[in-house]
């Protein structure tokens, strides 16, 4: 369980707000964040905090958002790993995947984001 989760966020502008969450989603080509409720890649998440959550809540969000599924188990190990290291994160931390990797792990691409002046 962790109350941490990921949304997008835009670099260029960062104080547009998305109401959505990010989860990792396995593709032919590795491990890309893809917003919940679209379906939509992304490229950056940020760290907020939220109620207690864990695999199985993402899980579900996904199967409601009906998004077709290719592996049931795959998908739940990457969302396990995603909560795993959640915790590690501090809230505001900019996330992006380790592209070189072919399990889900996060490095931070920004400790905080500030508003351009």
């Amino acid at each position: 369980m962790t109350r941490k989760i990921l949304v997008p966020i835009d670099i260029d502008n960062p104080s547009k707000k998305i109401n959505d969450f990010l989860y990792p989603d396995l593709t032919e080509n590795g491990f890309v964040l893809r917003r919940i409720k679209t379906g939509k890649e992304w490229k950056f998440g940020m760290v907020i905090l939220t109620s207690e959550i864990n695999e199985n809540d993402i899980f579900k969000k996904i199967v409601d958002s009906g998004k077709k599924i290719e592996s049931v188990d795959k998908l739940l190990n990457s969302l396990k790993d995603y909560v795993l290291q959640m915790p590690t994160f501090k809230i505001g931390n900019v996330l992006k995947l380790n592209e070189n990797e072919t399990k889900v792990e996060f490095v931070i691409e920004f400790q905080r984001l500030t508003k351009k002046k």
